[in-house]
């Protein structure tokens, strides 16, 4: 059985991939920023802009694995475990 973890999606983020939830499989060592590049292969140009920069994770973008906000620590270089859940905000959200 492939290791995966579950990618949750809000606001902004949620309009661009269409989807509130998806999963994504991962190897040992994948980052936060693996996952991503991973999951813009399937939700396109749009999606990689919003969620990665050439340093890493987007400035639009706020990640958090298991509760706790990744920029507080490693960022995109996060590692990423089977079972994780991956949240993925846009800092604005309409309201």
């Amino acid at each position: 059985m492939s290791e995966q973890v579950t990618v949750r999606f809000f606001a902004g983020v949620r309009e661009t991939t269409g989807d509130a939830v998806t999963t994504a499989r991962i190897t040992d060592h994948d980052t936060v920023n693996d996952v991503l590049r991973r999951l813009s292969d399937v939700y396109g140009p749009r999606f990689r802009a919003l969620t990665l920069s050439p340093e890493g994770l987007g400035d639009g973008v706020i990640v958090m694995v298991n509760g706790q906000n990744v920029r507080l620590g490693k960022a995109g270089d996060t590692l990423v475990h089977d079972g994780d859940e991956v949240a993925v905000f846009s800092l604005i959200a309409g309201g």
